[in-house]
């Protein structure tokens, strides 16, 4: 956000926030420049929209997607990911994997 008002030009970005009571937020912010007759930039406008209910609903997708409905347990998709990752990280930094079974 700074780097596209020092340059003067549209900046768009999702930031959290919070309010007086301390509880979290998100914000989707659009900042524009103002210009002049020649074509100086005398200030700029803003937008935000409060797009909270918005990044909850994703996050319950997500969790949707990678957990089981009945026990909330992860799911095979997301263990799938988990181990993909495990073993990426292994092969990177020459270590071994070790899953355990119960």
């Amino acid at each position: 956000m700074r780097k596209g008002i020092k340059e003067q030009r549209d900046v768009h970005v999702v930031i959290r926030n919070y309010r007086r009571n301390g509880a979290p937020f998100w914000n989707d912010l659009y900042i524009s420049p103002v210009r002049d007759e020649a074509d100086v930039v005398t200030h700029f406008i803003g937008a935000q929209n409060d797009i909270t209910a918005q990044r909850e609903y994703q996050a319950q997708l997500s969790h949707n997607a990678n957990h089981d409905a009945l026990t909330g347990l992860p799911n095979r998709l997301l263990l799938d990911q988990r181990l993909a990752q495990g073993c990426l990280l292994a092969r990177r930094y020459q270590r071994y994997l070790a899953v355990p079974v119960h």
